[in-house]
């Protein structure tokens, strides 16, 4: 008879992954005015330490599938934010169209000043 082994709280990262969702989303400065476009991001997961790296699109876009089931925050341009993501199985709902991530660290650019002549 084979004795069941008890579970270790000491290594969580052990533990396979459920990677069942994605995310599409469109970056923009703390105004909701301006993409964030062209920018390399890291999207952590809280919980498993997973991350992935990339860059936004002209669009200030970025899209990925099969992301683990966990509490995730994405970090561009200075900024942090927590970064909802939904079930593959609702993809057909929430993902033809980007939902907007508002990088509310992210001061908007300055207005250009005119120049006097």
């Amino acid at each position: 008879m084979i004795s069941p082994v008890a579970p270790s709280n000491t290594n969580t990262l052990a533990a396979p992954m459920r990677c069942i969702c994605f995310v599409h989303a469109k970056l923009v400065d703390e105004t909701g005015h301006s993409s964030v476009a062209s920018k390399p991001y890291v999207i952590r997961a809280l919980g498993s330490g997973f991350k992935i790296e990339g860059t936004t699109d002209a669009a200030g876009v970025l899209q990925h599938e099969k992301l683990p089931d966990d509490d995730l925050e994405i970090t561009c341009a200075g900024a942090t934010e927590i970064l909802q993501v939904y079930y593959m199985v609702d993809k057909e709902l929430y993902g033809a169209e980007p939902w907007m991530v508002r990088l509310r660290q992210l001061k908007a650019p300055a207005p250009a000043t005119p120049k006097e002549e």
